[in-house]
């Protein structure tokens, strides 16, 4: 009887510890929130976009390590998408879409926010000298947008921070 009463008694103070028990369940981070996004970038050897120099991850603002940029010698194109969709950020016709990034110097560059299946019709580009950009431009066309920064100097930069937000 004494056994029973121990094996009630355990059963029963389970069931209380379980029932008090909350479920926490991991979410998918929002792509609203430019500071969630993680970019995946490609750097090509040149504007042909033939040849692959590097390919890796610029991690979303909540990270918990550091990340060393990605470097960019004379005319290198790197290619930046969010992680989660290779196409890029989708994006309604006349929505306001913001290009933000710093470099490691000043150097002269091109930068390109240019929509996937329009293409050329409906992008914004820059060519520049300075030690980033904030910029932007209205869409043209419904579609998924990406950016694009070229190195157009002599010497190697430093991309130390990138975003597209709209």
């Amino acid at each position: 009887m004494k056994a029973y009463k121990k094996i009630i008694s355990f059963i029963l103070t389970l069931v209380m510890m379980l029932s008090l028990s909350v479920n926490v369940f991991a979410a998918e981070p929002l792509t609203d929130d430019p500071n969630m996004i993680e970019w995946k970038y490609t750097v090509f050897a040149n504007e042909s976009l033939q040849k692959v120099v590097e390919e890796g991850v610029i991690p979303n603002a909540y990270a918990r390590y550091t990340w060393r940029g990605i470097t960019l010698k004379n005319g290198e194109v790197a290619i930046l998408t969010p992680s989660n969709n290779s196409m890029g950020l989708y994006c309604n016709s006349g929505r306001y879409i913001t290009i933000n990034y710093t470099l490691s110097r000043s150097a002269f560059h091109r930068s390109r926010v240019r929509a996937y299946v329009a293409g050329p019709s409906s992008e914004f580009v820059r060519e520049i000298t300075a030690s980033g950009l904030r910029s932007g431009f209205t869409t043209q066309a419904t579609d998924y947008y990406y950016g694009m920064v070229t190195n157009l100097s002599s010497d190697a930069f430093t991309i130390k921070s990138f975003s597209i937000t709209f």
